[in-house]
C-alpha cells in the first residue's frame, strides 16, 4: 500500500493543479468530484473553516462553564 501510495502521489498532485488550475481559470465556484461527491475546488470566499473553529471554540468554552 506504501508503494502504491508513492507512485500515485505525483499524480495526485498532477491533477490537484490542473483542476485548480481550470476552476480558476474558467471562474468555477466550486468543482465536485463525481465518484466521491467531495469538493476538489473552490473559490476561496467559500472557506469558512474560520467561521466553524471559532464556533467550535464557543461551545467548547461554554461546555466548560
Amino acid at each position: 500500500y506504501r508503494i502504491q501510495e508513492e507512485l500515485m502521489a505525483p499524480i495526485y498532485a498532477k491533477m490537484d493543479n490542473a483542476v485548480s488550475k481550470v476552476g480558476a481559470e474558467d471562474e468555477y465556484d466550486y468543482i465536485f468530484n463525481v465518484s466521491s461527491g467531495q469538493i476538489v475546488y473552490a473559490l476561496p470566499l467559500y472557506d469558512v473553516t474560520q467561521k466553524v473553529i471559532d464556533e467550535l471554540n464557543k461551545m467548547t468554552e461554554s461546555e466548560n462553564e
